[in-house]
């Protein structure tokens, strides 16, 4: 497997810290939305923020300069998005009543949700989920040791009362985003036209 976290960490230092400028700003907005409703709000403007930071995230991929008003891009379709977070945001908690790790995995399924439906904007959040977890099946594990890579990370963010986190978590992020990309393409060869016959 290709070493995904090495990936994000190469991309993220051309940022100039851009990245962890957006992510402060990303958890400040949701921070003040939960105090202020009691996380009612959050619900809502969860999906169209999310797809703004997921924009940024592919804008860094992509090696561009990263923009703080990518961020917000998901209001010109507020409602689309925000269905999505509150799908996915309701999905994950029915499935963590059930104990913490089907929440997880649950978690791991829906997790490119996002980048799915900005590859193709004609879907509808519910199917963005489904095909999410299409694509996950058999590869949660490999996104579960992506994460693991970076446990140092997580625990040097936990001993710098979470400051370190504003650089980890853009870059954890990124390291997904780099691992859906081979997802796809992997996806796209499972049906191959042979002698004019669709084989999947």
């Amino acid at each position: 497997m290709k070493d995904y976290k090495k990936i994000a960490e190469e991309k993220m230092t051309k940022q100039n810290h851009m990245h962890a400028v957006v992510y402060l700003v990303y958890g400040a907005i949701i921070g003040a939305f939960t105090s202020m409703t009691f996380g009612v709000a959050t619900l809502i403007i969860s999906g169209p923020l999310q797809y703004g930071y997921s924009k940024y995230i592919i804008e860094v991929s992509e090696d561009k300069v990263g923009k703080i008003e990518t961020l917000f891009v998901g209001i010109n379709d507020f409602v689309r998005y925000m269905i999505l977070g509150i799908l996915r945001g309701i999905f994950i908690f029915l499935w963590s009543l059930l104990f913490i790790i089907p929440g997880i995995i649950k978690a791991f399924s829906y997790s490119m949700a996002y980048y799915i439906m900005i590859d193709d904007p004609n879907i509808e959040g519910s199917e963005a989920i489904t095909k999410s977890m299409e694509l996950m099946k058999g590869h949660k594990m490999e996104l579960f040791n992506i994460y693991l890579s970076f446990i140092l990370k997580i625990l040097l963010g936990l001993v710098t009362f979470c400051i370190y986190f504003l650089w980890l978590m853009p870059t954890l992020e990124l390291a997904k985003y780099e691992f859906y990309l081979d997802l796809v393409g992997k996806s796209k060869k499972k049906t191959e036209v042979i002698d004019g016959t669709v084989v999947d």
